[in-house]
């Protein structure tokens, strides 16, 4: 059975932060399949545009990155970082590092570039210690929303 001990840190990780936030790319297949097919470098994680000042205060610790026409800069504190800039990189003191996705949000309705569509299905989990809801974009992309970890 897998582990999938790196989503867990992250889960612990992003324990109290305030808003949704999701988990996307690699990890999220991986998820979905119930097993790790590959070695990761990192975790993307989605968030709402709306909700960066509240990340950079949960994690406050952390150095951040913005990317910008394809270069990492660094991201000061207090900077609103409005489209096209969706892609924000965090790193630990101890190197941890988490790729953060900078998604718009309008009630009900979630953007995820060039995407359209929409479809939600609860998928049940064999790691008990997390629950997830997949979130799947016209089957092009997809996404796990982290709710909780066990009390």
């Amino acid at each position: 059975m897998p582990t999938f001990g790196p989503v867990l840190e992250l889960a612990r990780l992003m324990r109290g932060f305030p808003r949704p936030w999701y988990i996307a790319g690699g990890w999220a297949i991986d998820l979905f399949l119930g097993r790790e097919t590959r070695e990761h470098d990192d975790i993307d994680v989605t968030i709402f545009r709306n909700d960066q000042a509240e990340l950079r205060t949960h994690l406050a610790a952390w150095a951040f990155e913005k990317v910008v026409d394809g270069q990492r800069l660094p991201w000061a504190d207090g900077e609103w970082l409005g489209l096209p800039v969706h892609e924000v990189h965090a790193t630990s003191e101890t190197r941890a590092r988490v790729e953060f996705l900078l998604n718009e949000w309008s009630g009900a309705i979630v953007a995820v570039p060039k995407e359209s569509g929409h479809h939600t299905a609860d998928r049940p989990n064999r790691n008990q210690d997390l629950r997830w809801r997949a979130v799947s974009r016209s089957g092009d992309c997809l996404v796990f929303q982290g709710q909780s970890l066990r009390s």
